[in-house]
């Protein structure tokens, strides 16, 4: 129990840093996550149980999917960048960095979910940075790897895969290498802003 409640704070503050983080790089940042929309359905739920109803609500896994379903997977948010396209944004804390296995894949089905739900989503993905591991040979670019080993922040996206148009891969950058690639935004100016937020990182959620 003790354990859930501090991954679920953990959490909280996660997603507080991302909001303000990306507010600072000069996104308009709106909440939209499950616990902005789910509450109210599920306080009616209570409600109508209460009051002798027989109401229930019914969740689905993988090939039975429902639209509460949807709802609950929700991305924490949207966000936005002066004429650029909306994007949907999740946020996750991992104590050490996820790993993508070139052959089996991602092991973390949350994050395998989420993507499952929303292909087009983007998640910034939290981590500890001195316990991040990767295997070097996994990677084309050696000086991406060293970025990733030296960020709490890397984003997670799919890209539709070049050679097999119904097969998407599962990219991982630091989030200054896609601020960069997605919306221009030069390195040495989001990094000056993100080590900001690295410190926060690293005395809250890292010790």
């Amino acid at each position: 129990m003790a354990k859930n409640v501090e991954n679920t704070i953990k959490g909280r503050i996660a997603e507080c840093v991302a909001e303000e983080l990306f507010k600072e790089l000069n996104f308009f940042v709106i909440k939209f996550g499950q616990e902005h929309q789910v509450e109210p359905i599920t306080q009616l739920q209570g409600f109508i149980e209460k009051c002798d109803g027989n109401f229930k609500l019914k969740y689905g896994r993988y090939e039975k999917w429902n639209s509460f379903d949807y709802v609950r997977r929700m991305p924490d948010f949207v966000i936005v960048k002066n004429n650029f396209e909306p994007e949907l944004l999740e946020v996750k804390y991992r104590t050490s960095g996820i790993y993508i296995d070139k052959v089996n894949g991602l092991k973390d089905n949350d994050i395998i979910e989420l993507f499952e739900y929303y292909p087009t989503a983007r998640l910034l993905l939290i981590v500890n940075k001195s316990k991040t591991y990767f295997t070097d040979c996994d990677f084309k670019d050696y000086s991406e790897l060293k970025r990733l080993k030296a960020t709490n922040f890397q984003i997670l996206y799919e890209e539709l895969n070049k050679d097999d148009d119904s097969k998407d891969d599962l990219c991982q950058l630091p989030l200054t290498d896609w601020l960069k690639k997605e919306y221009n935004i030069p390195i040495e100016k989001s990094t000056s802003i993100i080590e900001k937020y690295e410190k926060l990182v690293d005395s809250w959620l890292n010790r």
